[in-house]
């Protein structure tokens, strides 16, 4: 080992170093921190060329050299080396339940050195995954404050780093006015410190604040910059991270072949980094994009493809995502009786998560079950709609009050809803991060001015969805404005509607039959035979 280790003295770059043998001759002489810190640079190496199971491997054979060894300094600050490696190496393999140990082990080994940067790093490393898959925030927001003290602004990248994370727990529990001080913080310290890595961190949480339509422009302007600091460093993770931003807002302005561009090159970048995470992504979009254009079979596959990379990566907490694209497609398919136990079952294990009661509200309105519909609707609405977080499920989420509304009937909430989700017109409802995307939104204010009876508005709200769904390609949805519209012709009542509402149903069956669309199939059918057209 001493005479391998003298031939590459001096070497100037880490790949040259014959690190696993190194390792490998030390472990035998027993010479264990030695070994140790040759198995630390053999995961370095491993990691480098994106093998994160072999590293993990070489970070827990490092941990195992040290074990049984006298606590000193270099000791101490080599395992928290190996820990803080080996829980980044087992997030990125998918291994996230030990990934999260290990950060945990990482944090309590900085506190024993007593070093605010490794304590800081460490707390971050850790933010990293808990964000990703929304996690309680509480104990992240007790590490990154405690983590703040100690550096005592420093203005470093660090301290902006540690900013950007705190402003991501603050946006999950909704303290608004702390949120909006500290991103400008982060976003000020990144500038003057001219750090691309850390700017582009300041830069991904600006564009996650706000999702009001007032707010696209800088949300636009905060990810287009992103993009080209994450390319021009270049840093892969995080231009995919930027891309996945910028597929939610294209998608919901409705520039849909820049949306298909971005999701092409975030499963490029995907696949080029084997991050399981993002590839996770990359398959979720092409569930959206599949139920976008009313292909139900290959949306049910590539969501199921979805599910298992989530459970390989053991995240319970995305159940939800595989929940909404199945309530979909079943829903379309005239199916929805075969998943409704799941998703009452979903809201008795989630009872105070606001988004599964607005979606049981919608199941009671698809099985026609109008009693138990109307007393969650009721529970709902008991606070003028505030339950409902301002976060990127917002639009989602009253979209589906609103067709639960227009089912019951109930003009006052009706209106309510119709001025919440009216600055949101000329867009489309995308759920969450582009999980979803349910058309036009212009096609639920329809709904809801039909409701309340006001025609023109209806009639010109149904019109502006067509335009848009038809512009989208959104083929389920295009049909069911068509429906919508023809509905609300027959309701109004006029001599001039009938033809126009005829042509309108025949286009939608037309689309509910090419498509296996049993549901809108049925609706028009039952419209039909109603009204005689």
């Amino acid at each position: 080992g001493n005479a391998l280790e003298a031939l590459f003295e001096g070497s100037a770059h880490l790949d040259d170093l014959p690190a696993a043998q190194l390792a490998r001759h030390f472990q035998e002489a027993h010479l264990h921190e030695k070994a140790s810190r040759y198995l630390l640079r053999a995961g370095q190496q491993a990691v480098r060329v994106l093998a994160f199971e072999e590293a993990a491997a070489y970070f827990e054979g490092g941990l195992t050299e040290l074990e049984g060894l006298d606590p000193t300094q270099k000791t101490l600050r080599l395992a928290y080396q190996l820990e803080l490696a080996l829980a980044r190496a087992c997030w990125h393999s998918g291994r996230v339940r030990e990934a999260f140990a290990a950060y945990q082990q990482a944090i309590e080994r900085a506190r024993a050195l007593d070093d605010p940067q490794s304590f800081a790093r460490a707390v971050l490393a850790y933010e990293e995954p808990r964000w990703r898959l929304n996690l309680d925030s509480e104990q992240t927001q007790r590490y990154i404050r405690e983590a703040l003290d100690i550096l005592d602004n420093d203005h470093s990248g660090l301290q902006v780093r540690l900013l950007v994370n705190l402003s991501r727990s603050l946006l999950a529990s909704g303290e608004q006015n702390e949120l909006r001080a500290t991103v400008e913080q982060a976003l000020d310290i990144a500038r003057q410190i001219e750090d691309p890595v850390v700017l582009c961190d300041a830069l991904r949480i600006q564009a996650q604040i706000d999702r009001r339509p007032a707010t696209t422009a800088a949300r636009l302007a905060a990810v287009q910059e992103m993009i080209a600091t994450a390319e021009s460093i270049p840093d892969q993770e995080r231009l995919s991270d930027a891309l996945d931003l910028y597929v939610y807002d294209l998608l919901e302005l409705g520039q849909i072949e820049l949306a298909d561009e971005m999701i092409a090159a975030q499963k490029k970048v995907a696949i080029e980094i084997k991050q399981p995470f993002q590839m996770h992504i990359a398959t979720v979009f092409q569930t959206m994009r599949a139920i976008l254009k009313g292909e139900f079979e290959a949306a049910e596959q590539f969501a199921i493809e979805a599910a298992d990379l989530s459970r390989k990566l053991g995240l319970a907490e995305m159940d939800g995502i595989f929940g909404i694209h199945m309530f979909t497609i079943r829903r379309e398919q005239g199916r929805i009786h075969e998943i409704a136990p799941l998703v009452k079952l979903a809201v008795n294990n989630n009872a105070q998560a606001s988004a599964w009661r607005p979606g049981l509200a919608l199941l009671y309105r698809a099985l026609d079950e109008r009693q138990a519909c109307r007393a969650i609707f009721e529970q709902l609405a008991s606070d003028g709609f505030a339950f409902v977080p301002q976060d990127s499920l917002w639009v989602a989420t009253v979209s589906y009050l609103s067709e639960v509304c227009a089912y019951l009937g109930d003009r006052q909430r009706a209106a309510e809803l119709y001025a919440l989700l009216l600055p949101y017109n000329g867009r489309t409802v995308v759920v969450g991060g582009a999980t979803a995307c349910f058309g036009a939104v212009a096609r639920f204010l329809g709904l809801l001015a039909t409701t309340f009876e006001d025609w023109l508005a209806a009639e010109g709200h149904f019109r502006e969805a067509i335009s848009l769904d038809e512009r989208i390609k959104a083929w389920p949805w295009l049909a069911h404005s068509r429906f919508e519209y023809a509905r609300m012709l027959l309701r109004r009542g006029q001599a001039a509607d009938r033809q126009p509402a005829q042509d309108l149903l025949h286009q939608a069956e037309s689309a509910a039959q090419n498509l296996g669309m049993a549901n809108l199939a049925k609706k028009v059918a039952g419209l039909s035979a109603h009204y005689q057209v």
